[in-house]
């Protein structure tokens, strides 16, 4: 009996213990399932599937074995709410998407992936190959499917400039100088009528923050006339080169597109084009969103598109995530007209224009998480008049720029007009290809910006602003003198109002490393300056009107001279010394000249007539701030400074080589921590 019993509870142990097995299996399937769509809108709608490697037109498309084969079946088709279009992973397809419909808020539309390998891919590209040799290192090949003009030239996946005269790396980088122009006619001396480039294209530089494209009507001797592709005038002195005509090309991978005949011309010299990776773009965009609503774009690779690469206009409650944009001959993401869309965890790469444009009325916008490299790095290439070789431009309210980071930006890397919040950002190397600009810039020259709610820059890393030197006046640029059209960390332009700027990182800019130009109700705490031209710059024009200027507060900051610093503060004011003391209210900034440096400029005028000029911060106090408080506080370090950066989201640890101090005498010994998006400034003791 005892047996029995035992074996009996035996048994029960062993059901006990298999029912547990399979409730684990259970819930471990139902965890797994959960892993694998949890950012995925769950909708009761149907599934598309699209396979351009083994799928077929005729088939249903909504199981995997009964998949489409092209983008154009999908086009036919209008979505509704809880539909998923899948475009299987590893293949590509040469069309344009351009979906219809509409999802709700709790059952979105969903455009992905699925499969295994690389991201499915949307593609622009056309492979040129059957190239025949016209004689002087020029080659000749068809394409057919271009279109009247051709944005985007690759070669072994470099992107390639339109053939141009003077080549890039000629004397004054490429330019030519307007010795006089009338109405939209240049005259340069050292032109001769020989060769005639009517019909190509002339691009001047008109000032330092505008690169035009036109086209040449006529010439005749050293005088070109041209259609004008903005409101600018060319200014003397001033420069311009030739593009577009196949008497330009004399430098490997420079190419010229003939419309009439479809062909390309590319010169390789000696080179021999037949077992090179050559595309074109022939496709002016590769998706297109048009009164949309409740719709996510995720996981898909858009390449080489003519123009604008991704265009929303009129939607609401859009999402692109994880996607990949290559190869954009103008803008990767274009947005009008347009609420609440988000872009995030995407890269953007080879842009000729700006990487990402939101006009007319775009409002709570958010693009965070992005990488965003190598965007309008040829001059000739991007767009003409305002607004062209940008990062991110963005205009409306409740907008959010954050956590991206951005490195190699012609011009601005961050613009934007409106409310807005710019935070986390990290950003590199701009301004190389026009200037008088900023890594983070905004301005309202017109006065006509409606603001409602925040305007906030906080906690981004600004580094390495240049001076596009070329095309602009001889001389203007020497190394001694003022950077007068700057590269600036931080830029609030014409009537910028109503902005804080905290907890930032401005280093390593040829320019300001902040720069308030007739602005007004900027309060400007907590930042950190080092090693730029001038750590702080006030300017003030005598064409503003008095309010402007006024209500500004500099609290708290860190300015750390370094090598190429020339002023730790500089104050400018066409208004005289009144104009100079109505700039704001300045209190408790630590400031760290370099040894025998001037630490202050003050230049002020009535009317150009210089009245004042300081050389050293003392001063200050005296003449423009009598109150008790200091509002410029001079720091000593004992040794030579050190300048670490955290670009992360995470907390970084320093090791440090012995026990240093910072600018408010923190002690650190073997290391230091920094928070994520801050930095340090370190001397050893």
């Amino acid at each position: 009996m005892k047996i029995k019993l035992k074996l009996n509870a035996s048994l029960k142990m062993v059901r006990k213990v298999n029912l547990i097995c399979v409730l684990l299996i259970i819930t471990s399937l139902i965890n797994f399932g959960f892993v694998l769509n949890r950012h995925l809108p769950q909708g009761n709608g149907t599934t598309y599937y699209v396979d351009s490697k083994n799928g077929n037109d005729n088939n249903s498309g909504t199981s995997l074995t009964q998949a489409w084969k092209s983008i154009r079946k999908v086009n036919a088709i209008r979505l509704t709410a809880g539909d998923q279009l899948l475009l299987k992973r590893g293949c590509i397809w040469s069309e344009q998407l351009t979906p219809a419909g509409n999802g709700t808020a709790g059952k979105p539309i969903v455009i992905g992936d699925y499969g295994s390998g690389a991201l499915p891919e949307i593609t622009g590209f056309e492979a040129l190959d059957g190239w025949n040799a016209k004689g002087g290192g020029i080659w000749s090949g068809d394409c057919t499917s271009c279109s009247t003009d051709v944005n985007m030239v690759v070669l072994n996946n470099v992107v390639q400039p339109i053939g141009r005269y003077p080549n890039i790396d000629a004397t004054n980088g490429g330019y030519l100088t307007i010795d006089s122009h009338h109405g939209n006619s240049i005259s340069d001396n050292g032109l001769n009528g020989s060769p005639d480039w009517t019909g190509a294209e002339i691009v001047i530089r008109k000032n330092h923050w505008i690169i035009d494209r036109n086209t040449i009507l006529s010439q005749s001797g050293n005088s070109i006339s041209y259609k004008s592709a903005s409101s600018y005038p060319a200014v003397d002195k001033f420069g311009f080169f030739i593009q577009n005509s196949p008497q330009t090309l004399d430098k490997k991978g420079e190419w010229y597109f003939d419309s009439a005949t479809k062909k390309m011309l590319m010169f390789f010299g000696s080179g021999n084009p037949t077992n090179m990776d050559i595309r074109v773009s022939t496709k002016a965009s590769l998706l297109s969103v048009t009164k949309m609503n409740n719709i996510v774009v995720r996981n898909i690779a858009f390449t080489g598109a003519n123009k604008n690469t991704i265009l929303v206009n009129g939607c609401s409650n859009i999402s692109f995530i994880n996607l990949s944009i290559n190869y954009s001959g103008g803008n990767a993401v274009t947005i009008t007209n347009t609420h609440a869309l988000t872009i995030s965890e995407s890269t953007i790469l080879n842009t000729n224009d700006n990487a990402i444009v939101g006009r007319f009325n775009c409002d709570s916008i958010s693009i965070n998480h992005n990488i965003i490299k190598n965007t309008g790095t040829i001059p000739g290439m991007g767009g003409s008049g305002d607004g062209s070789y940008s990062g991110i431009l963005i205009k409306g309210s409740g907008n959010i720029i954050s956590n991206n980071q951005i490195d190699s930006t012609g011009y601005n890397p961050i613009s934007f007009q409106g409310d807005i919040i710019v935070k986390n950002n990290v950003i590199d190397y701009f301004n190389f290809v026009k200037d008088d600009g900023g890594g983070i810039y905004t301005g309202d020259a017109n006065n006509n910006v409606p603001l409602n709610g925040t305007r906030q820059i906080i906690g981004n890393l600004v580094f390495n602003g240049v001076n596009a030197r070329p095309g602009t006046e001889p001389g203007r640029y020497a190394a001694s003198s003022s950077a007068l059209w700057p590269s600036c960390g931080i830029y609030m332009d014409d009537n910028t109002k109503n902005v804080t700027i905290s907890c930032n990182t401005v280093a390593h800019n040829n320019g300001a490393g902040i720069y308030i130009h007739n602005a007004y109700n900027i309060t400007v705490q907590n930042n950190t300056a080092y090693d730029n031209f001038e750590q702080l710059l006030f300017s003030y024009s005598f064409s503003f009107a008095d309010e402007i200027a006024k209500k500004n507060k500099v609290s708290d900051n860190i300015f750390v001279s370094g090598g190429r610093t020339k002023y730790v503060a500089d104050f400018r004011s066409s208004k005289g010394s009144v104009g100079v003391s109505k700039m704001g209210v300045f209190r408790s900034n630590a400031y760290l000249p370099k040894p025998g440096q001037r630490e202050l400029n003050i230049q002020s005028s009535i009317v150009g007539v210089p009245l004042t000029s300081s050389a050293d911060m003392s001063s200050w106090k005296s003449d423009y701030d009598s109150r008790d408080d200091s509002s410029f506080q001079k720091v000593s370090m004992p040794s030579d400074v050190r300048f670490e950066c955290n670009k992360t989201d995470k907390p970084k640890v320093i090791t440090l080589d012995g026990v240093y101090q910072d600018v408010k005498k923190n002690v650190y010994s073997k290391t230091v921590t920094l928070k994520p998006f801050t930095s340090v400034v370190l001397s050893k003791k």
